[in-house]
């Protein structure tokens, strides 16, 4: 298998250095888990694979800090809205206020103040990571067919919500169908078809919306090399393995997880 990922490498110095921590890591990966590969090895040394590791942990504390909201007053927000909205129904304000344990008029300013939140046309919440209308991710929990915004949702709710999943999506260049089941107790990715695929990762400027400068830039490929001219267009970004993906995103929901009380 052959990973070159477009972007990596001294060259791009020059770029935002949140982007070249992606870069950085990808050419760490590629060298701990092909170069072998090409050589006859079946596994990395330690010395490549703690490389891969501690470079990995750099990625996650830089995309931790750049996702973290603005608005730190709403943070009790998100975790109680995907915890409902995993029940598959639109949320209304009272429902969400009896839940979060919060007044009416809380819950709607906290709502006005939450960019980019879905409502449908009664006011209701039908979205926000994890969504009632239809996108290219499909999560599937407790026999609910759900969606989410992003591929990296997909390998992150599971451990909030404390449900397996199972994931269907597609390969943003191709086409080709991607599957994943993600499990609880132990949290870990159990199967991915293709074994190629991988997810894209950015790390945006600004999030003034989550979706709009990053969710709508993580996407599944069938594998590197299906990915290669979305890399060649976005060169701020940089794909990784679903299961370091998911290991990226372990961080990330337990910050997540932090903003509330226990609920739901």
């Amino acid at each position: 298998m052959n990973f070159d990922y477009p972007g990596g490498g001294a060259q791009n110095s020059h770029r935002d250095p949140r982007a070249s921590r992606i870069a950085n890591y990808a050419t760490v990966y590629a060298n701990a888990y092909c170069e072998p590969a090409r050589q006859g090895r079946d596994t990395p040394t330690p010395q490549t694979e703690a490389a891969v590791k501690a470079d990995l942990y750099a990625l996650t504390q830089t995309l931790s800090d750049t996702l973290r909201p603005a608005e730190t007053t709403v943070n009790w927000l998100p975790p109680v809205l995907l915890r409902l909205l995993a029940r598959g129904e639109p949320l209304t304000v009272a429902e969400i206020a009896t839940v979060a344990d919060r007044s009416g008029a809380e819950v709607q300013a906290a709502l006005t103040r939450l960019p980019d939140t879905e409502l449908d046309d009664a006011g209701r919440v039908v979205g926000w990571g994890i969504t009632l209308r239809p996108t290219p991710h499909q999560f599937t929990v407790g026999g609910r067919h759900l969606f989410t915004w992003c591929a990296l949702d997909t390998l992150m709710f599971p451990a909030l919500l404390g449900q397996a999943a199972s994931v269907s999506s597609q390969c943003h260049a191709t086409g080709e169908p991607v599957h994943v089941q993600v499990d609880v107790s132990p949290d870990r990715v159990s199967a991915v078809t293709p074994a190629e695929a991988v997810v894209s990762i950015v790390t945006p400027g600004e999030t003034a919306s989550l979706r709009g400068a990053f969710c709508n830039q993580v996407h599944f490929f069938s594998s590197a090399e299906a990915a290669g001219p979305w890399l060649a267009e976005h060169p701020e970004a940089s794909v990784l393995p679903v299961a370091e993906a998911f290991e990226l995103g372990r961080p990330l929901v337990a910050q997540l997880a932090a903003g509330s009380a226990d609920c739901c």
